[in-house]
């Protein structure tokens, strides 16, 4: 606290308020983020190992170590979230999915927050280019990187990549997926699709 270094087990503190507040799996959830906000998404186990999810609930904090304070910050209706989705008959690739995705929303705003606590919130993230912008300088990119490549198979098979994804981007937004072995040249036949696709769908 206060610049020492002083250690805080808040991402533990954290997950064992929600699976009190939640019922469901739900709690999970939300406990999976929390936990893991700083060192990656845990394995459940089975509660013996200390860097798993379960044993994280069980954890007792010492004297000193308590953090029962933080109800004094917060009001009950910020802390009582609703969480507003249905968990019956879902699949565990969606309920997977949206674990990662609340976790990855989570990681971005702890450290956006952390960003403007120490920079007195100075950063402006607001001043980027547009679509247009982005778009016409990948093409010149792109362009600069075919004027320099010998006319090979592999470089043949990264054009055509490149190209089913431009016409790829043109169709109605949804969800895609790109499939191409190693060296085939992902990166920028993603990047070509993506910012295209949002031109398209704006």
């Amino acid at each position: 606290m206060n610049g020492s270094s002083i250690k805080v087990d808040h991402a533990t503190a954290g997950d064992q308020e929600v699976v009190k507040l939640y019922n469901n799996i739900g709690e999970f959830i939300l406990a999976y983020c929390i936990s893991g906000h700083h060192g990656g998404l845990l394995d459940t186990g089975s509660g013996v190992e200390s860097s798993h999810l379960k044993a994280r609930f069980k954890k007792i904090f010492k004297v000193g170590e308590e953090y029962s304070h933080y109800i004094k910050e917060f009001s009950e209706e910020e802390l009582n979230v609703d969480l507003d989705f249905e968990f019956d008959n879902k699949s565990p690739f969606e309920i997977s999915f949206l674990t990662r995705m609340l976790y990855s929303c989570l990681v971005d705003a702890d450290w956006l927050d952390t960003e403007h606590f120490c920079e007195d919130d100075k950063i402006i993230r607001s001043d980027f280019e547009n679509l247009k912008f982005l778009h016409q300088k990948l093409l010149n990119h792109l362009d600069g990187i075919k004027k320099k490549s010998e006319n090979t198979k592999i470089n043949q098979a990264r054009n055509e990549i490149l190209q089913e994804c431009f016409e790829k981007a043109e169709n109605e937004k949804g969800l895609y997926s790109l499939t191409v072995p190693t060296g085939g040249g992902k990166t920028l036949s993603s990047l070509a699709f993506a910012l295209t696709h949002a031109m398209k769908n704006n």
